[in-house]
């Protein structure tokens, strides 16, 4: 009976071993893959493979690129729109100088000439016959001078466009 009891247990060892082995219950060396791959370096990938990376990466740089290009040129409209409207409020508060000072130059009061004194209201015939009064070379010379020499326009870096100043 003793012979019958050992054979069974030595088959019950071996199957749970053999049970152990086929789980990966092997070492830690054993079981790793240098020692599955008996020192051997991981196999290169294929030409096919390689060529097919490249191209991805090829791919990948110009769609960057491309991105880059877009970004720049989408600054440079900004840019340039804010350039735009920067010259137009410039050209717009330069036209509301010059509508506020021919208003004001309208509304000013003109001075009373003494050479035409008011005349009553019966008298208007005799204001349409006189003649106007002469005006001197000095007088006209004035008036040129100060519808030539009112505004001068002049390139001004900060603005970057033209800039009315009186003239010298």
């Amino acid at each position: 009976m003793l012979k019958i009891a050992t054979l069974i247990a030595t088959l019950v060892a071996a199957g749970a071993f053999a049970t152990h082995a086929e789980a990966g219950g092997m070492g830690t060396f054993y079981s790793s893959p240098f020692f599955r791959n008996q020192g051997r370096k991981p196999a290169e990938p294929s030409p096919s493979v390689k060529a097919e990376q490249n191209r991805l990466e090829a791919l990948n740089r110009a769609r960057e690129r491309r991105a880059a290009e877009i970004r720049a040129e989408r600054a440079a409209a900004q840019a340039a729109a804010a350039a735009a409207a920067k010259r137009a409020r410039l050209a717009a508060a330069i036209e509301q100088k010059k509508a506020a000072s021919k208003a004001a130059s309208l509304v000013a009061p003109r001075p009373v000439s003494t050479e035409n004194p008011a005349a009553p209201k019966g008298d208007l015939l005799q204001l349409a016959t006189q003649s106007p009064a002469p005006t001197s070379e000095a007088a006209k010379e004035k008036t040129a001078d100060a519808v030539t020499a009112d505004v001068c326009r002049k390139y001004s870096p900060t603005t970057a466009g033209l800039v009315e100043v009186p003239c010298r």
